[in-house]
């Protein structure tokens, strides 16, 4: 998956940040809380994305936005109706669910490219220039057993359940799942 987006939108909340110090160290503390809310409402434009990369690039850019929250806060003039439309905007988020959504799409990712990866989807090189060969063969890439496709399936759906709840119950699931996983040998087929 091609994400040229979301190192635009990192630099941004960036911009947006160093917009937000200037604007409260000027005294402009509406301005200063409509940029932290902005970079807010950047972050969760993500949150339904399935993808691990996504909802890395949404939690760094929540911890840009709480950084430039501490950064005003140390204004002692910063108004109480201000830090009241912060807290408005923050409570509303789900940060839980980052790693269930991340997992979600890792496990149909991986299960398309292990049951479907093709050959016409390599590319070959001819001194400088790469060539497609798509439509030589569409012979699967690796061929799985079915047993094969049954324990990927398996275990990718163990790890998306393993990151649904609240923390630290994630992290408590997680775990068990593996050591469980590993009392079994299933993940000896993996090389793990």
């Amino acid at each position: 998956m091609r994400l040229p987006h979301l190192q635009q939108l990192r630099e941004l909340t960036r911009l947006c940040q160093l917009r937000a110090e200037v604007r409260c160290h000027r005294g402009d503390y509406a301005g200063a809380t409509d940029t932290v809310i902005a970079t807010i409402k950047a972050a969760e434009t993500m949150q339904a994305e399935p993808g691990l990369v996504v909802q890395l690039v949404r939690v760094a850019i929540h911890s840009i936005a709480d950084n430039t929250i501490a950064f005003v806060l140390t204004d002692e003039r910063f108004p109480n109706e201000r830090i009241d439309r912060i807290q408005d905007a923050l409570i509303p988020i789900d940060r839980d669910s980052a790693g269930y959504v991340a997992m979600l799409g890792e496990r149909a990712g991986f299960i398309h490219e292990a049951m479907y990866g093709t050959l016409d989807e390599l590319r070959v090189e001819n001194g400088s220039n790469q060539q497609s060969i798509r439509g030589i063969t569409d012979r699967p890439v690796r061929e799985l057993r079915p047993g094969d496709c049954a324990l990927t399936l398996e275990l990718s759906t163990d790890a998306v359940e393993a990151c649904a709840g609240n923390y630290p119950e994630i992290w408590q699931e997680q775990q068990k799942a593996l050591r469980g996983r590993k009392n079994q040998g299933s993940y000896s087929a993996f090389g793990l």
